[in-house]
C-alpha cells in the first residue's frame, strides 16, 4: 500500500520530484565526468610515457655531448639509464609539411612507440613517422619519403607508424598552441642513418632516466662532467607540463561545478520534503492512527529522498560517462592537443563513495523532514500544518507599510515566517545566477582574451619560419617566391628584380626581418623595393 502511495505522491508533484531528479543527475553527471576525465588522462598519459621510456631530465649544450660525456653520465650513481638525443627541424619535399627529426642512441631511453610496421632499430634504414602525420598527409607503409635539412636529402622508406612521448604535444615551437598534424609531425631514424647523410651526428640533447631530485642531480653531474649544464626535469617539457595542466583544469572543474549544481538540489530537496510532509500532515496522522508503527512511516517517507537520489545518481552516472567520453576518445575534444595511443576511462576511487554519500544526505533530509510531524499523538497528527505565529517585524512599522499591497505585504511576512527556506531558496538564485554568469562570462573573457592576443599583442598575420636551407643557394628561388605570393596575398607592391633579390639574400639574413616587418605592418602598403635597397 505505502508503495502504491509512494507513486502516487511522485506524479502529484511531479514538477518538484522531476526538477530534483535532474538536478541530482547533473551535479552527479558533472562530478563524475570531470573526475572521470583528469583520471584517465593522467593515468592515458602516465602508461604511454612509461612505455616511450620518457626522460625524467634533459641536459642541453651548445658544444654537444661527446662518448666521453655519455659515460662519465652513465656512471653517476642514480642515473637508471642516459642517451644522447636529437631533434633537428626538417621539411618534406615536394610539399609544405615539416617535421621534427629525432634520433635517440638508446632506444631505452625517448624511444617510439610503433603502432604499425617494423620495431625500431638502432641501426636501420627506414624512417619511423608519425602515424597522425601519415594519415593527416596520405602517406602509408612502404612510401619514399624524402626530408631535406641544411641543403641534404635524408631519404628512405617508411617502415613504422609510430606514437612518441617526446612528441605527446606535438607543436613546432611555444607559438603554436594546438597541434597541426597535416602540417607539422615528427619522424625517427637511426643514428646510423642521420650519420650516413650528416658524415656525422652533433648530439646538443642528453635524455636521463632518474629518481633523483633536480639539485642533487646538478650537483652530481658538475662534479662527473666538471663543467655547469642546463638541466631541465620532465615538468618543465611542454608534453609533460601540458598534460599536467589540462588534468589540473579537469580537477578544478570538478571540484567547483559539482558542488553548486549538488548544492543547489539539496536546497531543493530541503524546501521541497518540507512542503510535502506539511501539505501531507493529515495523511501521516491518518496512518499512525490505523496502527502503523513511526518507525513504518518514517521509512515510507525517508525513501521519497532515497528514490529521488537513486534515479538521478542513476542518470547521473550515465551522463557523467557521456561526458568523459565527449573530452576522453579517439575522437574527442582532449585528442585534438594529445596524442595519445589509449583512451580508456578511468574514474577515481573516491567516486562511488561520495555518490553514495549524497545519497544516504538526500535519504536523511527526507527523513528528518516528517519526523517532527509524528511527534505527539495520533490527535496531534491529525491536526492540519499551522505556521509558526510571528511576532511584528521591524518592518511593519516603517511608514511605508500601510502604502503596500496586501499581496506585497503577505509576501513579506511568509519570507520572515519561513527564514531557513527562505534562505535556502535566495541561495538556490544565487548559485543559478553563478553558474549562468561563469559560464557565459567564461566563453566571453576566452573571446577577448584571443582576441586581444591576436589583434594587440601579435602585431602580424604570418609568421614566417625558414629553416637553414632557405638562406642556401638552392633556397634563393624558394625564398623568392614565398615573398611575391606574401606580397600578392597583402596588396603590396613588389617590383623587384631577379638578380637584385639573390644579391639581398646573399649577402645578409636581414632580408628575414624583413618579411617579418612586411607581415607585420598589415593593411599597410610597404614598398618592397626601397625596403630591399636599405638592407643591400
Amino acid at each position: 500500500m505505502l508503495t502504491r502511495k509512494l507513486f502516487r505522491t511522485a506524479l502529484r508533484y511531479k514538477a518538484q520530484f522531476l526538477s530534483m531528479v535532474l538536478m541530482i543527475a547533473i551535479g552527479t553527471g558533472v562530478f563524475l565526468g570531470f573526475h572521470i576525465e583528469w583520471k584517465s588522462l593522467e593515468q592515458n598519459a602516465d602508461a604511454f610515457l612509461r612505455e616511450t621510456k620518457y626522460a625524467d631530465y634533459r641536459l642541453y649544450s651548445e658544444s654537444g655531448f661527446t662518448e666521453d660525456d655519455l659515460r662519465s653520465v652513465r656512471g653517476i650513481a642514480g642515473v637508471d639509464a642516459a642517451s644522447r638525443f636529437l631533434s633537428i627541424p626538417a621539411a618534406v619535399k615536394g610539399t609544405s609539411s615539416s617535421v621534427a627529426l629525432q634520433v635517440t642512441e638508446n632506444a631505452a631511453v625517448s624511444s617510439p612507440l610503433v603502432m604499425s610496421g617494423a620495431a625500431y632499430d638502432e641501426n636501420g634504414d627506414g624512417i619511423w613517422l608519425s602515424d597522425r602525420f601519415a594519415d593527416e598527409n596520405g602517406i602509408r607503409l612502404g612510401d619514399t619519403l624524402t626530408l631535406t635539412y641544411l641543403g641534404l636529402e635524408i631519404s628512405g622508406p617508411v617502415v613504422g607508424l609510430i606514437k612518441s612521448g617526446e612528441n605527446m604535444i606535438c607543436v613546432a615551437d611555444e607559438n603554436q598552441l594546438m597541434p597541426d598534424f597535416a602540417r607539422f609531425g615528427f619522424a625517427y631514424v637511426s643514428p646510423q642513418k642521420l650519420a650516413g647523410v650528416l658524415g656525422t651526428v652533433y648530439y646538443p640533447q642528453f635524455h636521463l632516466l632518474s629518481g633523483l631530485e633536480k639539485t642533487v642531480l646538478e650537483d652530481r653531474l658538475r662534479a662527473a662532467t666538471g663543467t655547469t649544464l642546463l638541466v631541465t626535469a620532465k615538468e618543465e617539457h611542454i608534453a609533460y607540463a601540458g598534460m599536467q595542466s589540462e588534468a589540473e583544469e579537469g580537477k578544478t572543474m570538478g571540484a567547483v561545478l559539482p558542488v553548486l549544481f549538488l548544492g543547489i538540489a539539496v536546497l531543493t530537496m530541503v524546501t521541497t520534503m518540507h512542503r510535502i510532509a506539511a501539505n501531507e500532515k493529515v495523511q501521516i496522522g491518518t496512518l499512525k492512527a490505523l496502527g502503523f508503527r513511526d518507525r513504518r512511516i518514517l521509512l515510507h517517507y525517508a525513501s521519497y529522498g532515497l528514490a529521488i537520489g537513486l534515479a538521478g545518481s542513476a542518470l547521473g552516472v550515465a551522463l557523467g560517462c557521456l561526458i568523459a567520453s565527449f573530452i576522453i576518445g579517439p575522437s574527442g575534444m582532449m585528442s585534438t592537443y594529445l596524442d595519445l595511443p589509449a583512451w580508456k576511462l578511468v574514474m577515481p576511487g573516491f567516486c562511488i563513495p561520495v555518490v553514495l554519500a549524497s545519497l544516504a544526505f538526500l535519504t536523511l533530509i527526507s527523513y528528518l523532514s516528517v519526523k517532527r510531524m509524528l511527534r505527539g499523538t495520533a490527535a496531534d497528527a491529525l491536526r492540519p500544518y499551522t505556521p509558526k505565529a510571528v511576532r511584528k517585524s521591524a518592518v511593519e512599522s516603517l511608514p511605508l507599510w500601510s502604502r503596500l499591497s496586501f499581496g506585497t505585504r503577505w509576501n513579506i511576512r511568509d519570507i520572515l515566517r519561513h527564514k531557513s527556506r527562505s534562505a535556502m531558496t535566495l541561495l538556490g538564485v544565487f548559485g543559478c545566477m553563478l553558474l549562468l554568469v561563469g559560464g557565459l562570462g567564461m566563453r566571453d573573457t576566452m573571446e577577448r582574451f584571443l582576441s586581444m592576443l591576436d589583434r594587440d599583442i601579435s602585431h602580424y598575420r604570418t609568421k614566417l619560419l625558414l629553416t637553414e636551407s632557405a638562406m642556401l643557394p638552392g633556397g634563393v628561388g624558394v625564398l623568392y617566391i614565398l615573398i611575391t605570393a606574401l606580397a600578392r596575398e597583402y596588396e603590396l607592391s613588389l617590383a623587384i628584380g631577379w638578380r637584385t633579390c639573390i644579391v639581398s639574400i646573399a649577402l645578409t639574413l636581414g632580408v628575414s626581418l624583413l618579411v617579418s616587418r612586411m607581415v607585420a605592418r598589415k593593411n599597410k602598403k610597404i614598398d618592397m623595393v626601397e625596403a630591399l635597397k636599405d638592407a643591400a
